[in-house]
């Protein structure tokens, strides 16, 4: 309107005025946006930890990346071993359990102390004809 060679004066007064108007509407939110309320937190520290947060996540990201190829090659690396892990026969299942065997271990324990109380009731008899002769 002022480019014009003979502007309204009046028209170029309220177009003015308008101007000031959205001048301070555009001050009062900026302050708003930079400014915190009662309980909340101004947009200027909410975009700083939403910055923060977005550069943890691309961390995390290369950390999850890292994880998933360390994975993938653990994988590739135990199908390659296969054949030594692998049975190539199952085991046949018995029909009765082998272990524990109590009444062949009770045996076997009987008759060993029964063999050392044999043997020094033995030596015992022997070294009492030998201190009565």
């Amino acid at each position: 309107m002022l480019d014009n060679p003979n502007p309204n004066q009046s028209r170029i007064a309220g177009v003015e005025a308008d101007i000031g108007r959205l001048r301070d509407v555009i001050e009062i939110l900026n302050e708003r946006m930079h400014e915190a309320s009662v309980g909340e937190e101004s947009l200027s520290s909410l975009s700083a930890r939403i910055r923060l947060a977005e550069a943890d996540l691309a961390t995390r990201d290369m950390m999850l990346q890292s994880a998933l190829q360390n994975m993938e090659g653990a994988m590739l690396e135990a199908s390659r071993q296969t054949r030594y892990l692998s049975r190539s026969v199952d085991p046949i299942v018995p029909d009765a359990a082998a272990y524990p065997r109590a009444v062949e271990n009770t045996l076997l324990t009987f008759l060993i102390f029964s063999g050392i109380y044999l043997m020094i009731s033995l030596t015992a008899s022997i070294l009492r004809e030998q201190l009565s002769s």
